[in-house]
């Protein structure tokens, strides 16, 4: 089982590389050992459209996509039935501001 690490032509940014690789590990019968004691802290600064920005289009087509190519919806991080029901919830009163405001 070789999958020779991130695919940077695929994410040229810093995307969801570290979730595809881990998807294609485990689709292979591959286990994921994480090791608690190793903490980290993202240090960013957030502007509220960059978030939206960021979250819609870097993140949520990204995995998408992910999920389309990988053949499966992944049952982890993410995208458990409750999170999926509450992006579906968002985008329905989305729609409604945009009909509220027309």
């Amino acid at each position: 089982m070789e999958h020779g690490g991130f695919d940077e032509q695929g994410y040229p940014k810093p995307v969801l590389e570290d979730i595809e690789l881990g998807t294609w590990i485990a689709a292979d019968g591959g286990r994921i050992l994480l090791d608690p004691t190793i903490q980290c802290k993202h240090l960013k600064s957030w502007a509220f459209w960059n978030m939206v920005r960021t979250d819609i289009c870097q993140r949520g087509v990204v995995w998408i996509d992910l999920m389309l190519r990988s053949g499966s919806m992944v049952r982890n991080l993410n995208v458990s039935w409750s999170q999926r029901l509450s992006v579906g919830l968002a985008l329905i009163a989305c729609v409604f501001v945009v009909i509220a405001l027309w």
